[in-house]
């Protein structure tokens, strides 16, 4: 379909042929605009979920009056990365702050942070395979 893009935006469809030049079918700019949609959904929702865990790290160091992304760089070494502020943090190191039970009022840590850190891995598994085209090896 990469070929006809050019083609569709220019005229606004392509006819499709097969083998033997019989017509079997059209595509259109929505078709082409649907495509789009579908390939870009993953990447904009993952964009939404890395956005709302940093809100949650910032209010939590807002909460806390610490700077979490200082405490997650020299926890996890992040192999050179300057880390000053949550922004610059990785999806997984968000994750990993705000699957420890410290960030937490202690009425909601514990058991509701396991639940947090289980689904959260799973967000940072989804991501890890649209950016990589790929499952990635789990490590422990």
């Amino acid at each position: 379909m990469t070929d006809a893009i050019g083609y569709i935006n220019r005229d606004g469809c392509a006819l499709v042929v097969d083998g033997t030049n019989a017509l079997t079918g059209i595509v259109t700019v929505a078709d082409l605009g649907e495509r789009l949609a579908d390939i870009a959904t993953p990447f904009l929702e993952l964009e939404r979920c890395e956005q709302l865990l940093r809100k949650a790290v910032h209010d939590a160091e807002e909460r806390l009056g610490l700077n979490l992304a200082v405490t997650a760089q020299s926890a996890h070494h992040s192999e050179g990365r300057e880390v000053a502020v949550a922004d610059d943090l990785t999806m997984g190191a968000l994750v990993g702050i705000l699957g420890a039970d410290n960030v937490w009022p202690a009425e909601v840590a514990g058991h509701h942070t396991k639940t947090l850190r289980t689904r959260l891995g799973s967000v940072v598994e989804a991501r890890n395979e649209v950016m990589h085209f790929r499952k990635l090896a789990h490590r422990n």
